[in-house]
């Protein structure tokens, strides 16, 4: 065992945990800079528009501006607008979020795509500064001259560079998580509850909140989160009226969507649940998957004291792993559990888990090109990255057991 942390040891200095992480947000930078550069804006390279899924966004927040109604959902209402706005772009983004995200992004909508894309990248960046200085503040076991490498690694994080130049809302997602928990540590439980349902524009991701909040019997934050849940509610159906609300769950059930945006995308995929896509004989696996991870929502909660940090980097890594539809950028919930581990004192206990787990989810990309080059080669097209996060759920109570324990000896000292 003293040989195999002494190969840790050298692996993971804090050189490299310096040198690559910079080496990393460089790269990527330059790479996505380059494309910007080489492209017309709003096209990059490749005739592919600038941030591509928040095109999705500002088609929705447009459509709701010119008066689409309950047509919003309507790809022969959306298409024409894309292609108006942003001429010669390949491909089309279908806007099939809840109705109140377009409310929410109507104020964009209002723009020029180029611009309303700007300010999007802006708001972003300042979702990913909430996040970090969230997550420190949570974490008052991290010292702090490991905080700038905190910094870094968040920034280096595959999952962040991908929701940032896809124009992605999972940064904004996890902003509000980490701000609800702060609340919840601040004893503002009605807060937390509303922030929580606030990021309900991802809903496949808020299924387990629920759940975490009565098996801690926080009824306060429950009341929170089914207060501004139900609002959002109301603000879709004065958005698009009935007929619109049937119109966007008949578009998330067609077969239009499963070829355009589930066919299309699986191999950015990371849940278990995805591996009900790319595997026939496991169909059905989402519903199982969410089914095991209420469970473990519950076991979580019985199994441990409150601890916002905790109770959040927990309630993440369950979402990604049991969610029915996670993809890569909601890889960014992942945050937490790092650097709860970190502020546990537990992180070398799960280093080589999450250096795996970094790397499937880094290398999706050229895993897809390879893929997609050398059919031989089709599974390394599947949602690898799930496997070691599910053995991270799976260690999740050993790892607490040594937390706990570790704090009852400290609790015991004169």
């Amino acid at each position: 065992m003293g040989e195999g942390r002494s190969v840790a040891d050298r692996w993971f200095t804090r050189e490299r945990m310096r040198n690559y992480p910079v080496i990393v947000v460089v790269l990527s930078a330059t790479v996505w800079l380059g494309t910007i550069a080489a492209g017309d804006l709003p096209l990059v390279l490749g005739g592919q528009v600038v941030l591509p899924d928040f095109l999705a966004y500002w088609t929705g927040g447009r459509g709701l501006v010119e008066g689409f109604g309950a047509d919003l959902y309507d790809p022969a209402r959306q298409g024409p607008l894309q292609q108006e706005e942003v001429p010669g772009m390949t491909g089309f983004s279908w806007f099939v979020a809840p109705p109140f995200v377009a409310v929410l992004l109507a104020p964009l909508g209002a723009l020029a795509y180029l611009v309303a894309a700007f300010c999007f990248a802006v708001i972003n960046g300042l979702a990913l500064a909430v996040i970090i200085r969230g997550l420190l503040h949570l974490a008052p076991g991290i010292r702090r001259e490991d905080r700038r490498l905190v910094v870094l690694g968040c920034v280096a994080f595959p999952p962040v560079f991908e929701a940032f130049a896809a124009g992605q809302m999972s940064l904004i997602f996890l902003a509000l998580w980490v701000t609800a928990m702060r609340c919840a540590a601040d004893g503002r439980p009605v807060w937390a509850g509303m922030l929580l349902a606030l990021a309900a524009f991802k809903p496949h991701l808020v299924l387990l909140v629920p759940c975490a909040l009565i098996a801690r019997r926080d009824w306060r934050a429950l009341a929170g989160y089914v207060v501004v849940g139900s609002g959002l509610l109301l603000v879709s159906f004065a958005a698009v009226g009935q007929r619109g609300m049937r119109n966007w769950v008949d578009a998330l059930g067609s077969a239009a969507y499963r070829e355009l945006v589930g066919s299309g995308q699986a191999w950015k995929t990371i849940s278990l649940a995805a591996w009900g896509e790319s595997l026939p004989a496991t169909r059905g696996l989402g519903i199982l998957s969410l089914g095991v991870g209420a469970i473990a929502v519950f076991m979580a909660a019985r199994t441990s004291l409150p601890d916002p940090l905790r109770d959040l980097a927990v309630l993440s890594l369950l979402t990604v792993v049991f969610s029915p539809h996670a993809m890569l950028y909601d890889g960014v919930l992942l945050l937490p559990i790092a650097i709860w581990l970190l502020s546990a004192g537990l992180l070398v206990r799960a280093r080589w888990l999450l250096l795996v787990i970094w790397v499937l989810l880094f290398s999706t990309s050229m895993r897809h090109a390879l893929a997609e080059a050398v059919p031989l080669l089709g599974w390394a097209d599947l949602p690898l990255a799930a496997l070691p996060m599910a053995v991270l759920v799976w260690r999740l109570r050993q790892l607490d057991g040594t937390d706990r324990a570790r704090a009852t000896r400290s609790s015991r000292r004169p």
